[in-house]
């Protein structure tokens, strides 16, 4: 994909993202890629002291010739204040050159490393010349997009094999981190809704937070 498809957010991204919140992600992905789509692997773990889970999946479509990676929002009230919390009080972290949130580093990598990335890795070994597709809603954004990240910098596939877009994601980290991701060669995309208030938080501005 070369450039923004509206259909192609609503039909993939969006449902993608949406399966990432159900149990049975499996049952999305053979509705949106009949007879060539397949869950690879779903890890959920928790992600913070209330036990507030966090969740990704690993899929692959066929038809397309594309690897899947989607990641689950926010699980509740009680999770979205926590993420609140720290990304306006809490301490920022470096990732790829510049910080971004501690909540989310902490979120992706949780997922990343209990089975995510050795389901990722072993898919993408099968299926080498496969695009890579990476979204998220809310705090699955954000997740998605320090996915996009790490599989790049750590040279898991090509930046010009991965397309990045995400749902609602807010402000992830600093400007730095803008700056250095935005010339990783991915192509992003960041599909908000301007009365959605998680996509304006933490404030503009507020320890310099941006969006890339």
């Amino acid at each position: 994909m070369s450039s923004y498809s509206d259909a192609f957010g609503r039909n993939v991204a969006l449902g993608m993202s949406a399966a990432a919140y159900s149990n049975s992600p499996e049952e999305c992905i053979a509705r949106i890629f009949p007879n060539s789509g397949k869950l690879v692997r779903q890890v959920e773990v928790d992600c913070d002291d209330s036990g507030s889970p966090c969740a990704g999946f690993i899929a692959v479509d066929t038809a397309s010739k594309m690897i899947i990676v989607a990641f689950r929002g926010s699980g509740g009230f009680i999770q979205l204040i926590i993420e609140g919390a720290d990304e306006i009080f809490g301490n920022q972290v470096p990732f790829i050159g510049g910080k971004v949130a501690s909540y989310f580093l902490n979120a992706f990598s949780l997922v990343w490393n209990n089975g995510l990335k050795d389901a990722f890795l072993s898919t993408k070994n099968i299926y080498p010349n496969y695009g890579v597709f990476i979204t998220g809603h809310s705090l699955g954004g954000a997740m998605a997009a320090l996915a996009a990240g790490a599989i790049s910098t750590n040279g898991l596939a090509q930046p010009s094999d991965i397309t990045l877009m995400t749902m609602g994601e807010p402000r992830t980290g600093n400007s730095d981190f803008v700056y250095y991701f935005d010339r990783l060669g991915i192509e992003a995309y960041r599909i908000t809704h301007n009365r959605d208030i998680v996509v304006h938080l933490p404030p503009e501005g507020f320890n310099y937070y941006q969006h890339a």
